[in-house]
């Protein structure tokens, strides 16, 4: 079972991870850099397929959206996304949007597990290149 958290340094699944919960457990929360990222990237499309200027554009969704995220929480965001109009450009898929990545907790406890294994494979090393002393048996008789 240990192979499965063996992995290079920094480096863990946490989809893989994240499927093996059971119940109602949290491994996700409110990502304001998945936000931010989303935001940018429909942007970015929009300026490809139109002519600019495109900046008075990025200000208004810096000062509308991006600039109120240390306020939002995931239920904001989307509003905030849905209600956003600056001539034709807007949100209006942004419901869909993950706006969602994996708990800080959640990636901590992963990582302290592979650095638990990796400690017990170096324990596991030393014991066995260790020399033991011989044993002797006395004979009593």
């Amino acid at each position: 079972m240990f192979e499965f958290f063996r992995n290079p340094p920094g480096y863990i699944n946490a989809s893989y991870w994240s499927e093996k919960l059971r119940g109602p457990q949290r491994f996700e929360s409110f990502s304001p850099d998945s936000l931010k990222r989303q935001v940018y990237e429909r942007f970015r499309d929009w300026c490809r397929d139109s002519e600019g200027p495109h900046h008075p554009l990025w200000r208004a969704i810096r000062d509308e959206v991006l600039d109120y995220l240390d306020e939002c929480d995931e239920t904001r965001a989307h509003q905030r996304l849905r209600r956003f109009q600056f001539g034709r450009f807007d949100f209006g898929d942004s419901w869909e949007w993950n706006l969602r990545d994996y708990d800080w907790h959640f990636l901590v406890s992963l990582h302290a597990i592979v650095w638990g294994i990796k400690q017990y494979d170096k324990a596991k090393a030393t014991s066995q290149t260790t020399p033991t002393a011989p044993s002797f048996e006395i004979d009593n008789g």
